[in-house]
This record gives C-alpha cells, sequence and structure tokens, in this order.
C-alpha cells in the first residue's frame, strides 16, 4: 500500500500552512465564540501555548488532561473476556452509560454461546438499562456508505426505535456530505468511480485525495473518529482497542471454525459474527442472521486487541472527553441533548 500512503503523505505536504479544521474535542461553549466572529479556534499553536488559557500545554504530549494517581486498571486481551466485563458493568449500571465506537452493533452476543446468554445481547442490555432510568448516550462513526458497510443508521434507529423509554440517544459523527461545489466538480466522481479500494483511489489526483482525507476546503469524505470508550455511572472506564460489533469477540485461542457450525443451540459466531474480511466483507447487516459466508466450507479470521478498564480519578478525564464530543457534535446539530457535568 505503500503507494497510496504516498500519495497521501504529498497530499498533506500541499496543505502545509493553510488554515486547519477546528479539531473535534474543541470544547461547544468555545465552538460557539469562534462561530460568532467568523472563524474557529483549533487550540493549535506553535508556542504551545493556547491563547484561550487553556492548560494542555502543561501536561505531558499537550494532553487535555494531566496524569493522574491512585487508579486501578486492569487489561484484557482479545475480546471474550473484555465484552464479559462490559456485560456486567451494563447488567449492573444504575445512572448512566455512555459509550463510544467505530461502530457500534447492537445485535452483539457479549457472551457466548448466544443460545445460553440472549439476555446478554447488548441491544437488550442497553434497553434493560433505559428501562431501570438509565440515561444511554451512544456515539458511532458515520460511515461513508460507498467504501464502508458498517450501517451506523441501523445502529442509531434499530437502539431508539425500539427503546420505549426515550431514554436511549444515539449520534452518528460526522457528516460526509459535499458541498455543492464539490458535487459540481469532477473530484466527486472521481472517488464515486472509484469505489473507494486502496488500489483505485491510489490513482486518483493529488486534489482528489486531498478531499478523500478531508482536506479539500470544508469537505468531509473518508476520515473516521477511531475510539473505543465505555463509561458506567462515572466511576468506571472501558477503552482500548475493541470496538462492541461483529468480527471482535475471540478468544485467545482464535478458531477459525465454529465448533458446532449446524447445530444453533450451540453456534459460537452467530450470524454476521461468523466473519471473515479477507473473503467478504459484512453485508446488510440490518438483516445479521443472513450470512453469505458459508461456515461450512470458508474459516472465519480471528481478532487479537487489547482493551483495559479503569477505575479513579482518570475516569473523570474520560467522562469531560465524553461530554466534549458529545456537546460539540450537538452544536452542529442541535437535536438531542447537551450533557451536563455538573
Amino acid at each position: 500500500m505503500a503507494f497510496l500512503f504516498d500519495k497521501v503523505k504529498d497530499a498533506i505536504h500541499g496543505v502545509e500552512g493553510k488554515g486547519k479544521p477546528a479539531s473535534s474535542e474543541q470544547h461547544p461553549a468555545e465552538q460557539q465564540r469562534s462561530h460568532k466572529h467568523g472563524h474557529t479556534h483549533a487550540h493549535t499553536h506553535q508556542s504551545g501555548i493556547c491563547s484561550d488559557n487553556d492548560s494542555h500545554h502543561l501536561h505531558r504530549f499537550q494532553s487535555f488532561a494531566p496524569q493522574r494517581e491512585g487508579n486501578d486498571a486492569k487489561w484484557y486481551v482479545d475480546g471474550c473476556s473484555y465484552m464479559y466485563a462490559v456485560s456486567v458493568a451494563l447488567e449492573n449500571a444504575r445512572h448512566s452509560v455512555w459509550i463510544m465506537d467505530w461502530w457500534l452493533s447492537p445485535e452483539l452476543y457479549l457472551r457466548r454461546p448466544p443460545a445460553k446468554n440472549e439476555q446478554y445481547r447488548l441491544d437488550k442490555l442497553l434497553f434493560q438499562a433505559a428501562n431501570r432510568g438509565v440515561q444511554v448516550y451512544v456515539i458511532v462513526y458515520k460511515e461513508v456508505t460507498q467504501a464502508l458497510t458498517l450501517s451506523s443508521s441501523h445502529t442509531k434507529h434499530w437502539l431508539e426505535d425500539n427503546d420505549k423509554t426515550g431514554n436511549i440517544r444515539v449520534f452518528r459523527h460526522p457528516d460526509h456530505l459535499p458541498d455543492k461545489q464539490t458535487l459540481a466538480s469532477n473530484l466527486w466522481s472521481s472517488i464515486k468511480e472509484t469505489g473507494m479500494s486502496a488500489s483505485k483511489l491510489s490513482r486518483l489526483p493529488g486534489d482528489a485525495i486531498k478531499g478523500v482525507y478531508g482536506m479539500n476546503e470544508d469537505t468531509i469524505l473518508y476520515w473516521a473518529h477511531h475510539e473505543k470508550l465505555c463509561l458506567i455511572d462515572g466511576s468506571v472506564a472501558f477503552m482500548g482497542g475493541l470496538d462492541l460489533c461483529y468480527g471482535r469477540w475471540d478468544t485467545n485461542q482464535h478458531s477459525i471454525a465454529d465448533a458446532h457450525p449446524g447445530d444453533l443451540n450451540r453456534i459460537v459466531f452467530p450470524g454476521q459474527d461468523y466473519n471473515n474480511a479477507r473473503i467478504m466483507d459484512f453485508q446488510d447487516v440490518q438483516h445479521w442472521q443472513n450470512n453469505k459466508l458459508d461456515r461450512t466450507a470458508n474459516s472465519r479470521m480471528g481478532w487479537s486487541d487489547i482493551s483495559i478498564s479503569l477505575h479513579g480519578p482518570v475516569v473523570e478525564d474520560l467522562r469531560a472527553h465524553f461530554a466534549q464530543r458529545w456537546n460539540f457534535i450537538y452544536v452542529e446539530v442541535s437535536s438531542v441533548i447537551k450533557l451536563d457535568m455538573d
């Protein structure tokens, strides 16, 4: 893929020295003040000191938060133990559940086998929490539909439409709709014709590469928030590399087949959770039971990643980060509810 990344690097160099878009971590109050004065403040300065009296320049790596002591942390390797721990936390949630994912699959089973753990399907855990009065807020990446088959729309509408309490709210972000100028340009036609594969993208001109990676004026086409964060009652946080989505639940053994592919009562990877992206991608995920990958003839692709759970002062910083992200999006759409950290 070096040919593509070389071209991307050249495109990035081509925009150096130009104004940068505001960071999505910018506080909504600052966003509002900046818009009033006709500009956005990116909190990016050569001196490393923010003119808005932000203290991030005093922190290691200029982080938004300082180092915190007195935290308890536990690591998880692979999805089995991690998702089990998340299921325990969701089952015991009493006030709030805040989730930020690249992709969230409502029908994901956090414990296996599914036939013996129906109550631990993610959507059911969230609906049960909402019925207890828990406020559930979810942020997921709004995908480029020409490139990805995640269907964040299904995630949002399945959770909100099937919640009878009004306690579940979902944001999809960012908005990838191109402006009129881009729609009228050869750029958008070129991008549509590529089908968004890496090999085809590499044949685009530099300006098109800039547009694809969100560097063509105000056009945002192909970048993603890739954070994975789950906060329960503001006291426990889960974060790391594992989304709560299909293809991520796995054991340390990374089995390439389902032990009982023909027995629905003993199957471990239901529906499209049996996946091999090297053969085919997820398809029509709103009908998740339908899997075109024949599990009797094709192996699954294992998934290995790590995540951690945290207790202690650092959780408050992660709460602030989620609230800032949520409120930033709220400023853009102004249609759901603003989070109050007090």
